[in-house]
């Protein structure tokens, strides 16, 4: 297994601008008629960055994907190497230039940041998971460095946003059925949560970027902008 995929194995497919941003709006309505199909109403407050840019989240589950990239203008997002395997979203997020990153590789963060700040110097918007793994909708749980040092290494101010879920169904707890961080199988969770019939998003993106001189402190003051504005999950 690669620990690094780039759409059409490299990242010299997103060259001509022109294909970067009509792949990014086909990613776009793509993620939007997902959330359509699936019951999402999404409430976006403040105002997402313009490309190129490094956002940082927290991280709830798969969901994260279509939100993010249903209202984040030419996002590619630094995934898991997994979920290039997962039925039909893999498929499109490797269509769509999501940078894949194998961490039982010691090589994977240096190959995934090589990528991150290619996909930056090309005009492309990055969404990175600082915490590593989805949570159960609790509390944002530290943010790790290593992954932020394109940021640093091109001195460029970091984004970041905030994304939770709710239900309006008694009984049923957003932070169970839309949440993955119960180890379970995707097919299984996916199952799980088509079984819901409507849900809201809320995504919040920051006022400011957050900048800093090395990496654990930008790791930290992101997650401080991040923590604020989180409200636990039902």
């Amino acid at each position: 297994m690669f620990a690094l995929r780039l759409c059409a194995g490299s990242f010299r497919g997103f060259a001509p601008a022109f294909d970067r941003k009509a792949r990014a709006k086909v990613y776009q309505r793509w993620c939007r008629g997902m959330l359509l199909i699936t019951g999402g109403r999404v409430r976006v407050r403040g105002i997402p960055p313009s490309p190129p840019y490094l956002l940082v989240t927290n991280h709830l589950g798969y969901l994260d994907i279509l939100t993010l990239g249903a209202h984040a203008p030419g996002a590619l997002f630094v995934s898991r190497a997994d979920v290039q395997h997962w039925p039909l979203i893999g498929f499109i997020c490797t269509r769509m230039g999501t940078i894949y990153i194998d961490r039982t590789r010691t090589r994977a963060v240096r190959e995934a940041n090589r990528a991150i700040k290619a996909a930056i110097e090309a005009g492309n918007g990055v969404v990175v998971f600082a915490e590593g793994g989805a949570s159960p909708g609790q509390e944002v749980r530290p943010f790790k460095a290593p992954l932020l040092e394109p940021a640093v290494n091109l001195d460029v101010p970091v984004h970041y946003a905030v994304v939770r879920y709710e239900l309006d169904q008694p009984g049923r707890r957003a932070s169970k059925l839309l949440c993955w961080a119960d180890g379970s199988a995707f097919l299984s969770h996916a199952f799980r949560f088509l079984r819901v019939r409507a849900f809201r998003a809320e995504l919040t993106f920051g006022d400011e970027p957050v900048t800093a001189p090395e990496r654990k402190a930008l790791a930290q003051a992101l997650h401080e902008q991040v923590s604020k504005r989180f409200a636990p999950m039902d």
